[in-house]
């Protein structure tokens, strides 16, 4: 920061990079856990279908 505490602009572009990896990196950790719920999901209509039969 400078002496008036404002960021400089390669601070302020330095800042904005790590907020973009950050959300990405955010947004790859939701989609592996929405894929491993999609998955358990499956296996648990296979499961029932298997003790149950198709109840639809």
């Amino acid at each position: 920061m400078t002496k008036t505490n404002e960021f400089t602009p390669a601070q302020i572009k330095a800042i904005r990079n790590i907020i973009r990896d950050e959300i990405a990196r955010h947004d790859r950790q939701i989609e592996r856990e929405e894929e491993l719920n999609q998955q358990e999901l499956d296996a648990a209509d296979i499961e029932a279908v298997m003790e149950w039969g198709d109840l639809e």
